[in-house]
């Protein structure tokens, strides 16, 4: 298990996580969705691999990928 745990991370895992979440999920600053990275594979796919493998193998990912937009729906009765 240890050598399973140590092997390099793959483009094809990178791929497998991405279309493993929801095509509506994940909503970002941008208001891009997860199914807009999934749509749009073939030609974001490249960067977004290159981008998380440099982070993974122990390289620093920019701050804002960070983002988060939370967004507080109050609740109300019916009336």
């Amino acid at each position: 298990m240890n050598d399973l745990l140590l092997q390099p991370f793959t483009a094809k895992e990178i791929h497998a996580a991405v279309f493993m979440m929801g095509a509506n999920m994940a909503l970002g600053p941008y208001g891009l969705t997860t199914g807009f990275y999934q749509f749009h594979w073939e030609t974001l796919g490249p960067s977004v691999t290159a981008m998380v493998l440099n982070f993974l193998d122990g390289g620093v990912m920019p701050e804002s990928i960070n983002s988060t937009t939370i967004v507080l729906i109050p609740k109300v009765k019916n009336s």
